[in-house]
């Protein structure tokens, strides 16, 4: 199995190589184990099962205010993934998101994690007239 939604088995703790994995550290002091969750995972399963009706975030633009349901934000998230991968996104590529805080700037990030990337950010106002 392969791909954003699954955790690869590794044993070194460090890696220097773009393509390697490593051994997620856990902690033996606590009582009851919890197993590693991918965070395609934890998301899919805050939004599907714990929370679906619930309000991920809020936007006010031009007075008015858009909300997302849990739900939503899943649906547009996995549409944002399917467009990265239509617009060339590989596994383990990243997406360079640039701007501040915004619903656009948080279904990126989650769209490129769902869809196997990795995410870089940037605030540099210098970028934004790309």
């Amino acid at each position: 199995m392969s791909g954003p939604d699954f955790i690869f088995p590794a044993e070194n703790l460090t890696a220097w190589e773009a393509n390697a994995f490593t051994k997620l550290r856990v902690s033996n002091d606590k009582e009851e184990d919890i197993p590693p969750k991918s965070l395609v995972s934890a998301v899919t399963a805050i939004c599907e099962e714990e929370a679906p009706d619930l309000t991920a975030f809020k936007q006010k633009k031009g007075g008015e205010w858009k909300c997302w349901s849990f739900r939503e934000y899943l649906r547009d998230i996995k549409c944002v993934a399917r467009a990265f991968v239509k617009l060339g996104l590989k596994a383990r590529h990243s997406v360079c998101i640039s701007g501040f805080n915004s619903p656009e700037w948080f279904l990126s990030a989650m769209g490129c994690i769902f869809a196997g990337g990795m995410v870089s950010f940037t605030t540099d106002p210098k970028l934004y007239h790309i």
